[in-house]
């Protein structure tokens, strides 16, 4: 009897239930998986589920703080960060290091991310300095005003990335993922835009409704390439 494998038999599946069923069907998995792997750590630290809630929340705002920081200060886009970190298991060290890093800055996220990579054989894009202007983003910070509204940012960007992983059934590194690729990430890394003094709520709203739009006209681009 010969056993099939996954890859052998992935185009059939995907060509009974389709590739986006199957990809919210891979989401609501994933889901599930963290979910057990949350209920594994709550046991093992002895905490209720709201203490692991509110522990998970803050290590996911850990990997914000680490990802829009080496972003913006190495210039490279907020996704190939996402990889780069995800290819050395960096995401998951972030979240374990949560005892230690908790206690610090937010910003010392972004240079234990830098030693990892390091250590990790990684090499660093270059950074180069930014302007101060008003409504601008400096090396490292964001500036609307003469005012740091860096932290505001981080705390709206973990806020709506729960909101979207929760919407959608994803893992919350996926979701960030995704977030980091659409339009209305973009508007909220213009400070001028004032998108980061929104609700997260709104943001999450702006976010579904280009998502649906997209999701809606990748039937076009493909009719348009096969014709």
């Amino acid at each position: 009897m010969t056993v099939k494998t996954w890859p052998a038999l992935r185009p059939r599946v995907v060509a009974e239930v389709g590739a986006d069923d199957l990809a919210r069907a891979h989401g609501r998995n994933q889901a599930y998986i963290d979910a057990g792997r949350l209920a594994e750590r709550r046991t093992a630290l002895g905490l209720t589920q709201a203490n692991v809630a509110e522990r998970a929340r803050d290590e996911n705002l850990l990997v914000v703080a680490a990802v829009e920081g080496y972003s913006r200060r190495r210039r490279v886009p907020a996704r190939d960060t996402i990889l780069t970190f995800a290819s050395v298991g960096l995401l998951r060290l972030i979240r374990d290091s949560y005892p230690v890093l908790h206690t610090q800055s937010l910003d010392e996220s972004v240079d234990f991310a830098e030693d990892v990579l390091t250590r990790s054989g990684v090499q660093l894009a270059d950074s180069y300095p930014g302007s101060n202007a008003e409504g601008s983003v400096s090396d490292e910070r964001f500036m609307y005003k003469d005012q740091d509204v860096t932290l505001d940012v981080t705390l709206k960007i973990e806020h709506v990335v729960n909101i979207i992983a929760r919407e959608q059934c994803l893992g919350f590194d996926d979701a960030y993922e995704d977030f980091v690729s659409s339009r209305t990430y973009q508007a909220l890394q213009k400070p001028m835009s004032l998108m980061w003094a929104e609700s997260a709520e709104y943001i999450v709203d702006r976010y579904l409704e280009e998502w649906s739009d997209r999701q809606h006209d990748l039937p076009v681009a493909a009719s348009r390439e096969a014709s």
